[in-house]
């Protein structure tokens, strides 16, 4: 658990203006992608199985894409030092070295929240996974007959139907939040190859 916070910890400190190095609030991102899936967990009253298997299927794709990202960025994004050349140049790798190793977080922290939405989307599946399971009338049946009242029943339902609310909107929120962060991620490690790249092409002074 210790883990898992320090990821998200890790790739919230990752927002942050890359020229000037202010920090930027991840507030008001969380707040529309909250409103917006609160919104579509209203507004659509069940979640087709087809949307389902497509979240399972995009999202399981992107996981081992990411994986490939990950692994890659480990063995072979290291940045070389720079001991001579102007004080930008110098400047510019210590911020690269930086940026790779934020990169790894932000990777980290899409693998988290995929692997969320995919157990998240399996847990909408699970009334469905065994249609003929007699253990939810079973209990009906018994605390019908000991309270003497259908008030339990109604009772139940009432729960049943604001737990798959909650559940709908956990994986509205989750798809958009891995969609964004998969998009940022892609973005960042554009960005540092770019860097990387543009670091090579300049001649270190003296040469």
């Amino acid at each position: 658990m210790a883990n898992l916070k320090n990821i998200i910890r890790k790739n919230n400190d990752t927002f942050y203006d890359y020229q000037t190095e202010k920090a930027q609030s991840i507030a008001p991102r969380l707040a529309i992608t909250g409103a917006v899936s609160i919104l579509l967990a209203v507004i659509f009253s069940a979640i087709d199985d087809s949307f389902v298997n497509a979240v399972l299927t995009v999202q399981s794709i992107l996981v081992g894409f990411s994986f490939s990202v990950l692994f890659f960025l480990l063995s072979g994004a290291e940045i070389k030092s720079v001991t001579e050349g102007s004080i930008e140049q110098k400047q510019k790798v210590k911020k690269l070295k930086t940026l790779s190793e934020e990169l790894f977080y932000n990777v980290s922290y899409y693998n988290l929240v995929a692997i969320s939405s995919v157990l998240v989307a399996l847990l909408y599946l699970l009334p469905d996974m065994d249609q003929n399971a007699k253990i939810p009338t079973m209990v009906l049946d018994l605390l019908t007959s000991v309270t003497g009242s259908q008030d339990v029943l109604s009772l139940f339902s009432s729960v049943a139907a604001w737990i798959e609310v909650v559940v709908r909107f956990g994986l509205y929120f989750l798809v958009i939040e891995g969609m964004y962060t998969f998009w940022r991620t892609v973005r960042r490690v554009s960005f540092f190859f770019a860097e990387k790249l543009s670091l090579g092409a300049e001649p270190i002074a003296g040469e």
